[in-house]
């Protein structure tokens, strides 16, 4: 391994085209390195050590020493056994050429590294097997980078993807505000509703409502949630949005319960979470706006009986839209539960509608 005892020596503003005399040329050794020490993170953010990188802008002070200690702590590879016979010939690292050298092996070291870093790349930490932290692995939590937190705190890190929202369009719009009608709608009302015309105002109304504003209370969103494992999930899953509180600064956090089918929330079925707010993917609007641009414009053409002055436009956008609405608004309606009963003067089961089910009445869903 290449040992630096030298960074003290280092010229300001040196660059690595400069390299001159019998310093070999670092550019393979620098490619074949690896980045263990960059990709662990240290006290110094990578944000801040790449300040400046594409430009070239020269390094100097606890930046530099930065980027010659992630150089110095990679692996030994073949590429770098002459930079490596060079670096232990050198007697002054003061001089001129060996202070070029230095520099260029931090220059490089530096390019490729920020080339591929991502600052919103997301880290989780497990600490203790319990306590789960996940935040931008290079956002600063205690002062220094969350990366290095984790470590210091003895915690088990891993880079996670959350997953990304889906492009906002109509059919998205109508599959996602049906699933939260279901949530938030009486099932008793199911089948009078689903007789309605799919372009009467009144039917347009119900199944726009919530395209230009979310839900309150019982907000559906697509979210990660926390594993059995304290991890957060790999992927998201549907669920209802029941208190929000703020913990931290900055930090929103939500209660919510995650279902598997949008009638369980009204079953009370579901597993209850506490979740960071950053945790959640896609909320309805979000996935509606496309549609909610032109909400002013429909609205206005269904009272005209869809008559008006532009009117066709919206009335073919219309009946695409409320054709996928109805399909999974209406395809599922509401389920029948087994209710079983054992008193002192009776006992028995039957299926009824779910909703019909009481108190009194143990109940599972068929």
């Amino acid at each position: 391994m290449i040992a630096f005892a030298l960074v003290s020596g280092v010229v300001d503003g040196l660059r690595d085209e400069s390299q001159e005399g019998t310093a070999p040329d670092v550019k393979e050794c620098v490619a074949a390195r690896g980045l263990e020490a960059f990709a662990q993170g240290g006290k110094i953010s990578k944000t801040e050590l790449c300040k400046g990188w594409a430009e070239e802008a020269p390094m100097t002070g606890f930046i530099l020493h930065g980027w010659t200690e992630i150089f110095s702590k990679g692996t030994e590879v073949q590429a770098c056994k002459t930079v490596e016979e060079y670096a232990d010939s050198v007697t002054d690292w003061e001089g001129e050429e060996a202070k070029k050298f230095v520099y260029a092996l931090a220059a490089g070291t530096r390019r490729r590294a920020c080339e591929s870093f991502d600052p919103e790349e997301m880290c989780e930490c497990v600490v203790d097997e319990k306590w789960l932290y996940v935040q931008k692995c290079d956002q600063d939590k205690g002062s220094v980078p969350f990366s290095y937190w984790c470590n210091e705190a003895g915690g088990e890190k891993r880079v996670v993807k959350l997953k990304k929202a889906r492009k906002a369009n109509d059919a998205v719009c109508a599959e996602v505000v049906a699933k939260q009608n279901v949530i938030t709608t009486d099932p008793r009302k199911h089948e009078t509703i689903c007789s309605w015309d799919p372009l009467s105002k009144d039917m347009v109304s119900f199944a726009m409502k919530y395209v230009k504003s979310k839900a309150d209370p019982s907000a559906m969103v697509l979210a990660h949630y926390r594993t059995e494992g304290a991890h957060i999930s790999e992927d998201v899953g549907v669920a209802v949005v029941i208190s929000e509180r703020y913990e931290l600064p900055n930090n929103k956090v939500d209660g919510v319960v995650f279902i598997d089918d949008a009638y369980d929330y009204q079953l009370g079925k579901g597993s209850h979470q506490t979740i960071p707010n950053d945790w959640i993917i896609e909320e309805v609007p979000q996935l509606c706006e496309t549609m909610a641009e032109d909400m002013d414009k429909i609205v206005e053409c269904s009272r005209a009986e869809w008559m008006g002055k532009g009117c066709d436009k919206q009335t073919e956008r219309t009946v695409t839209f409320m054709t996928t609405f109805q399909s999974k608004y209406c395809s599922k309606p509401p389920p029948n539960c087994s209710c079983a009963w054992d008193d002192l003067f009776d006992a028995g089961s039957k299926n009824i509608p779910c909703y019909d089910c009481d108190d009194d009445c143990l109940h599972e869903k068929i």
